[in-house]
């Protein structure tokens, strides 16, 4: 094996792809190989090399069906269908005749394409069925949507999101050469090894806005979820323990507040110190233990609340279905997530109509829920009676 060109070289390490030439290959080679889309690296070949005679193969793992390709220019191309074309279990290999027809004697009959492709001459070997159903469905799909090209557009738009927004800040950044950039995968590092290490194994990825959404939406229902508990009864605020972050809602969102604010304010990342954090966890854990778990034996669900849920999914859907505008689902819901400024491929209200209703619902708060019910069945069965801060 000869390596004809490598990027190992460059700063850093393997981010560009080596521009090569005829005179790079040696003649008596039996072919040439490439991997189109490094994966790792975060790479992908911009050019497809000039090897003259000698056959060029292709692993087009993660690559293939992303874009549209002139597969005659290769003498054999392959691609393991998990990444991208279907699901484990297949390998799609594109061969040219002459590859196909070749019968070198060194080659075991079983690993001959000519043989494999000839049940008469290799035997009834089993096949995956449903990996290669599923591959039909995504070929199915892709013809569907306008073919490749379609394809294409949607790849790059997606990756010019998160590629536009790496080169907009300082914090991050995406080594690779812009020409050699991979569509599939967006690598990215902070320019410390040892943070990078600790992003890779620890850190959850996201956006310094994703992050205050996250430890926002955690200090929110932290501190609300027992205050409801302790509101239906289900609970006591005895039954948790107190620690640094204190036990009711008011403490809990003050104290988290106060800490993310004094370890956070002016720096590129979102902490709480460690006190607080493992405080913070050992809350979660207690909720899990003494509230969502049993979330049946508090809430009667199955004499009230599942009931419920299905009269208003049903009569949402129907509502979806008959396309009635009056709708709370249209009115509150739909509307709503129209006046966004979002660019969506297909127009929000075309969703799957279950898909809306499931959306609506996981919206709503238990007092809204408990309202539209009763705005939309007043006469029903089954009732609940939300209990406000100020009742006895």
């Amino acid at each position: 094996i000869a390596i004809a060109a490598s990027s190992a070289g460059a700063t850093p390490a393997f981010s560009t792809i080596p521009e090569t030439e005829r005179k790079h290959f040696r003649p008596d080679a039996d072919y040439v190989h490439i991997t189109v889309n490094n994966a790792v690296c975060g790479t992908k070949f911009h050019y497809v090399p000039d090897t003259g005679n000698i056959p060029l193969v292709a692993d087009m793992t993660s690559f293939m069906l992303t874009e549209p390709t002139d597969v005659s220019k290769y003498a054999l191309v392959y691609a393991n269908a998990e990444c991208g074309i279907g699901i484990s279990g297949l390998t799609v290999v594109i061969l040219r005749d002459d590859i196909y027809a070749a019968n070198r004697r060194e080659v075991p009959s079983h690993l001959n394409y000519k043989n494999a492709s000839n049940t008469a001459e290799f035997g009834l070997a089993p096949a995956p069925c449903m990996s290669i159903y599923m591959f039909k469905l995504m070929l199915e799909w892709i013809d569907s949507i306008g073919g490749l090209e379609e394809v294409k557009r949607r790849n790059e738009r997606k990756a010019s999101l998160i590629y536009d927004y790496l080169d907009s800040q300082t914090y991050y950044t995406a080594p690779v050469d812009k020409k050699c950039r991979s569509m599939m995968n967006v690598v990215f590092v902070t320019g410390d090894a040892a943070l990078d290490k600790k992003f890779a194994d620890k850190i959850m990825p996201c956006t310094l806005e994703g992050a205050v959404v996250r430890i926002s939406d955690i200090i929110a229902y932290l501190g609300k979820d027992r205050q409801d508990a302790i509101l239906a009864k289900a609970v006591q605020e005895s039954d948790f323990t107190t620690n640094e972050i204190g036990v009711g809602n008011a403490e809990m969102v003050d104290n988290l507040i106060v800490n993310v604010i004094e370890n956070s304010y002016g720096k590129p990342y979102i902490k709480l110190d460690s006190a607080h954090f493992d405080a913070l966890r050992k809350a979660k854990k207690e909720n899990y233990e003494k509230i969502y778990n049993h979330s049946i034996e508090h809430t009667g669900l199955k004499g009230n609340i599942q009931p419920m849920m299905e009269e208003v999914y049903n009569q949402l859907l129907d509502d979806v279905k008959g396309n009635v505008q009056s709708s709370p689902i249209f009115t509150h819901h739909i509307r709503q997530v129209n006046q966004q400024k979002v660019v969506r491929e297909t127009p929000y209200e075309k969703t799957e109509a279950n898909q809306l209703v499931v959306d609506y619902i996981a919206s709503m708060t238990d007092d809204y829920f408990i309202e539209l019910h009763e705005r939309l069945f007043p006469n029903s069965a089954y009732k609940l009676r939300y209990k406000g801060y100020f009742d006895e």
